[in-house]
């Protein structure tokens, strides 16, 4: 039951954040958790949280539909690595018009 109070009230700090006040505000209002209220506060959190991950699927999967064999190998290779948790270091580098900035949009969707 505590989960989903938090989740509510989450859901509801996110909310009135967009539009620059806060539970807080709203006395006797419950409020969140400290650590669930620290991730609230910062707005760069919430907007990396808020998207939509049906839309981010589609959108990695056009995108890979129209890479070439070297780049199906590179992106292989990123989410190889990532997938045996491996730490490691890509450095991405060609002529200019290669697609490399679509390449780089294309491994962003994936994750």
């Amino acid at each position: 039951m505590v989960q989903i109070e938090n989740l509510s009230l989450l859901e509801i700090e996110c909310i009135l954040n967009r539009n620059g006040i806060s539970l807080r505000n709203f006395r006797p209002m419950p409020t969140l958790s400290s650590e669930v209220a620290a991730s609230v506060t910062n707005r760069f959190i919430i907007d990396e949280l808020d998207y939509d991950i049906s839309h981010k699927i589609s959108r990695f999967e056009s995108l890979s539909r129209l890479l070439n064999s070297n780049q199906h190998h590179v992106l292989r290779s990123v989410v190889d690595t990532h997938h045996k948790g491996e730490a490691g270091l890509c450095l991405l580098y060609d002529s200019s018009g290669s697609r490399k900035t679509y390449l780089w949009n294309t491994i962003i969707f994936k994750f």
